[in-house]
């Protein structure tokens, strides 16, 4: 069983969107920021209104609370930009010649075996971590952090539905997550 599909930066950007967003330790680091920039905004806003600022300039502690609402809309689309930013940044260091392009899984037996035109690769099914399906796109997790990205727009050869179905029936019986939060 085969399917044939090609990645693009945008891609690879798009698994470091979903991991970002469901890695736990990500997510930690991320709400720990906004905390320490909330407790910092907070000493500011309770300085001007205990300062007397509030009685002079009472404009002066709306602004305060109109920052610190902004902040806590802003903060997920800016942290979300950055991330897509610095991930191109690093994709666009080197040629990614194993993993921008054309892309063939094939399912024999028990692996899974990558071709592109630069590598072949070689996994027993048993060492996948998880198979996630989210947004257009399907994870098959090799590791925390690598996974084959396969954007199903992009599949040209074989049936992606098919194909995930296979690869599903053989994973479950080796207990694999799939399409589920990943419990790290």
């Amino acid at each position: 069983m085969r399917i044939g599909y090609e990645n693009t930066i945008e891609d690879l950007v798009a698994f470091t969107h979903y991991h970002s967003a469901h890695s736990p330790s990500v997510r930690r680091a991320i709400f720990r920021n906004q905390c320490y920039t909330a407790v910092a905004f907070s000493v500011i806003l309770g300085l001007a209104a205990f300062g007397g600022a509030a009685e002079r300039e009472p404009v002066t502690l709306a602004g305060f609370a109109v920052l610190i609402a902004a902040y806590i809309i802003v903060t997920p689309r800016v942290v979300r930009w950055r991330t897509a930013r610095q991930a191109r940044r690093l994709y666009a260091e080197s040629a990614n010649k194993g993993v921008v392009g054309p892309h063939e899984l094939e399912l024999i037996g028990d692996e899974l075996i990558e071709r592109t035109p630069a590598n072949e690769l070689r996994t027993k099914l048993r060492s996948v971590e998880r198979v996630v399906t989210d947004n257009g796109y399907t994870f098959i997790y090799l590791s925390v952090l690598s996974a084959h990205v396969i954007p199903h727009e992009a599949v040209m050869e074989g049936d992606l539905a098919v194909f995930l179905k296979a690869l599903k029936d053989r994973l479950r019986r080796d207990g694999t997550q799939l399409d589920r939060e990943p419990d790290w």
